[in-house]
């Protein structure tokens, strides 16, 4: 985003970031008030494929059993690790679950893979709070858990091959 900015600006929106990031660190405490502590990863004994038992965990609104399937499928990979992130993702049409696992998923490269796990788990901590809110609120589940998978057997995308075709950005204007 900064890119697209003169670059007199392009600093701004890093800085927004920085700022509202430590304004709300030091909100809470600083560092004697730190949330974030080690996990123990969760046994595999579960029989659900690392996906599904995060996405199961995350609906529970169950922090620790999903920070802990969260670990457990990191200590293998990070693509391991994204892609059972996006079963959690995916569950909620609501762009900061997008947002914030794909900008940290972008960061590795920044700040290195031993932080990654970190970065991730900052969304699946915020997926577990906002399903928390849901129930809180009363609210119904998303409709997205059940009309995008009766979406996907009606017109079989499960078994569809992807797609090979190239749009460059004038064709998508």
């Amino acid at each position: 985003m900064s890119r697209e900015l003169p670059p007199s600006h392009r600093a701004l929106p890093v800085l927004k970031v920085l700022y509202r990031n430590t304004a709300h660190i030091e909100k809470q405490g600083g560092r004697s008030n730190e949330v974030l502590r080690k996990v123990r990863p969760a046994s595999s004994e579960s029989g659900m494929g690392a996906g599904e038992a995060l996405r199961a965990a995350t609906r529970a609104s169950d922090l620790e059993g999903a920070e802990g399937a969260f670990a457990q499928v990191s200590q293998r990979s990070l693509d391991e690790a994204y892609n059972a992130l996006q079963y959690t993702v995916q569950d909620d049409a609501e762009v900061h679950r997008v947002v914030l696992a794909h900008r940290a998923w972008t960061l590795i490269d920044l700040v290195g893979e031993r932080n990654a796990h970190t970065l991730l788990r900052e969304s699946v901590r915020f997926c577990v709070a906002a399903e928390r809110r849901r129930v809180a609120r009363g609210q119904g589940e998303p409709e997205i858990r059940t009309v995008l998978p009766k979406l996907m057997d009606h017109y079989e995308l499960h078994d569809r091959a992807l797609g090979a075709s190239r749009l460059d950005d004038a064709a998508l204007w």
